[in-house]
């Protein structure tokens, strides 16, 4: 804890120099001005808004064995209805089939009917202050207000070098960026260590140092805490963000370590450990091939656990080959993942021609396979009692998976579409066989 404390004054006493010169800089600067040459100009307040609906309609049909438990067979349908248990006799060597419509959209619209985003910016360029909000709504049915996916306020002072930004948190820029969602993972679970939680980050942007990108991030616990209130200050202090970003035109790399102060407990009463992510991306190729670029990001959770029970330590790894072009665009990606007694690879690859301006077509693939001693991902699996023995019914016990998505779009604008999708996918359940799946999506998407 001593060592923190020494390196956040540290980390104040430097800020305090760089500070210090760029003020005696501005003052010498400004020493022949008259008063009517810095005098403020006129306000430069204004109002930026944006907005994304995303929906579609969905049909899907899935096949899938049925798990045989003792004498009993189990309609794993992963349905609120219930386990559907029959006699083992009714349902051996059978295929259960799932057939289901409604409005939907499966590409990053959320879980439910779809996805409406409307972005607020109140900026004021001669207070380089301003005001940042989202307000986002997935949730249609029943009485359910619009969510706050961010909503800051932020500060450029001291010659925009010091940054601060209060609220709840979003755009960090030493955010590891997006990351295709690995089997087992809920999507609303990732990357959300530095953004869409509420505190305040400080951000340190020297002059001296074109592209640099330094600070720090005070925030709240990211899980249960055993009081009402936190016991100490320490005890968020150690939950706290450092991070570092550079850019320049040639290359992006951003790291960023979250503090694990202890206080705070998963709902089995253990430490949920540190977290540490990262991104590279060069700009060199693009400058000799047209649209080329190669990046790579990752997240390793649960740093320092000391448990016996690491289920909660995961390194995620991505590395992305792009290529867009005016004519087409494409995507080749891998991915390597280690965890408690899993060893997983992923791969997808994506190809889209534009055939006219108005209208696009190709398809997108994906493959992946888990090596490692343990097909759950036990702390996602859903446990259920069966003649008072726990069984896994998890949808998410998925050992290999591979999958293919032709796609034809119809651009109804330069932000505004209507793409035609279909997929077909497999995967081995462990350990109950094959589960096909097939799905038609027709997605709509405008933007403002």
């Amino acid at each position: 804890m001593k060592k923190i404390l020494i390196m956040m004054l540290a980390f104040l006493f430097i800020t305090g120099v760089i500070f210090a010169q760029d003020s005696e800089t501005d003052e010498s600067d400004t020493s022949g001005t008259t008063a009517e040459q810095i005098t403020p100009s006129p306000s430069g307040r204004y109002l930026e808004i944006s907005s994304e609906l995303k929906t579609g309609l969905f049909m899907e049909r899935i096949e899938y064995p049925l798990s045989i438990i003792g004498d009993n067979c189990i309609n794993c349908d992963y349905s609120r209805e219930g386990l559907a248990i029959c006699p083992r006799s009714e349902c051996q060597n059978k295929t259960n089939i799932r057939e289901r419509a409604r409005m939907h959209n499966n590409d990053d619209a959320g879980m439910l009917e779809g996805r409406f985003r409307l972005d607020l910016h109140l900026k004021d360029d001669d207070l380089k202050m301003g005001i940042k909000v989202r307000f986002q709504q997935e949730v249609w049915m029943g009485n359910n207000p619009p969510g706050w996916d961010y909503a800051y306020v932020y500060g450029n002072f001291f010659n925009d070098q010091f940054g601060l930004i209060v609220g709840m948190l979003g755009d960090s820029p030493w955010a590891a960026g997006f990351m295709p969602v690995p089997v087992g993972i809920s999507p609303s679970y990732m990357l959300t260590e530095l953004d869409k939680q509420f505190g305040f980050r400080a951000e340190i942007k020297p002059t001296i140092v074109p592209g640099l990108n330094f600070g720090f991030v005070l925030n709240n616990f990211n899980n249960r805490i055993p009081k009402e209130y936190a016991e100490s200050l320490m005890d968020i202090l150690l939950e706290s963000v450092v991070g570092i970003a550079y850019t320049d035109d040639f290359f992006h790399g951003s790291l960023a370590y979250r503090l694990d102060s202890g206080y705070d407990k998963t709902a089995k009463g253990e430490d949920e450990g540190a977290d540490l992510m990262y991104r590279l991306e060069e700009k060199i190729l693009d400058k000799f091939i047209e649209g080329f670029s190669i990046s790579a990001n990752g997240w390793l959770r649960g740093l320092g656990i000391d448990s016996s029970d690491k289920e909660l330590v995961n390194f995620q790894n991505w590395l992305y080959i792009d290529w867009a072009p005016d004519d087409f665009s494409s995507q080749l990606y891998f991915g390597f993942h280690t965890g408690k007694d899993r060893q997983e690879i992923y791969a997808g690859l994506s190809f889209y021609y534009n055939i006219f301006p108005w209208l696009s077509a190709g398809l997108a693939g994906k493959y992946y396979e888990n090596f490692g001693n343990n097909k759950v991902f036990d702390i996602y699996a859903v446990k259920r009692v069966v003649n008072g023995d726990e069984v896994s019914l998890s949808p998410l016990a998925i050992q290999r998976l591979w999958s293919i998505e032709p796609q034809v779009r119809a651009n109804l604008s330069s932000s505004s579409y209507f793409a035609l999708v279909y997929s077909y996918e497999y995967g081995y359940l462990f350990p109950d066989g094959d589960r096909k799946t097939q799905v038609l999506n027709l997605r709509t998407v405008f933007t403002f």
